[in-house]
């Protein structure tokens, strides 16, 4: 188990808290950041804001083990592998410290993303919101109970109150809400975002 108190206590993970009133509805959505060889944290928290060090939404509750070693080894160019990786960090992090923040489309899960692919982590290069979304909720691992009780008890109450006052009707205004949301996630990923194409070679968007 991570603890905050451990030197290295985060390092190579993704890591996950939730976001008040948000999380609270749509538990599958939360603030995402990445970390460096020391276990530091980086995070694309708001426009032209890259926090090092410090999560936007207070300690992870949630994080997910990445093994560097799973990159290409012919893209280190025979650097030592932690210093290769905190190098893609900080590249990441100047580019995003240049971009206006897009809740929808340009968005902390964007920024790991464009860690992950530029790594090639996995072997791939097609790293989206979807994807990081999926791995943080399905594989992520709470960090103590406290990461679990704040993850999961302002959901737990408010199914509770609104399935004991509004019982059916509640239950199928909720269904409706997550299914349109999740929908709308997965319209942004996948139709909206891809109508621009990030590059570092101009710090701009590029219609394609």
């Amino acid at each position: 188990m991570l603890t905050m108190s451990e030197p290295k206590r985060f390092s190579y993970c993704v890591v996950w808290s939730p976001i008040p009133f948000v999380t609270w509805i749509l538990p599958f959505i939360g603030h995402l950041g990445i970390c460096d060889s020391d276990g530091i944290i980086l995070d694309f928290a708001g426009p032209y804001n890259v926090g090092v060090g410090h999560f936007a939404f207070g300690n992870p509750t949630r994080y997910v083990k990445l093994d560097p070693n799973n990159t290409p080894t012919e893209m280190r160019a025979n650097k030592p592998l932690d210093e290769w990786w905190d190098e893609n960090l900080e590249r990441a992090a100047t580019f995003y410290r240049q971009r206006m923040y897009g809740f929808f489309t340009d968005n902390c899960h964007c920024f790991v993303a464009k860690v992950l692919n530029d790594v090639r982590y996995d072997g791939s290069g097609r790293w989206d919101m979807v994807k990081l979304a999926s791995l943080a909720f399905i594989r992520g691992k709470y960090v103590g109970m406290g990461g679990f009780v704040k993850t999961w008890l302002p959901f737990a109450i408010l199914v509770a109150l609104g399935g004991y006052f509004g019982r059916l009707t509640f239950l199928y205004t909720y269904l409706g809400v997550l299914a349109f949301f999740t929908m709308f996630f997965l319209m942004c990923a996948y139709v909206c975002r891809p109508l621009f194409v990030v590059t570092e070679k101009n710090e701009a968007l590029e219609y394609v």
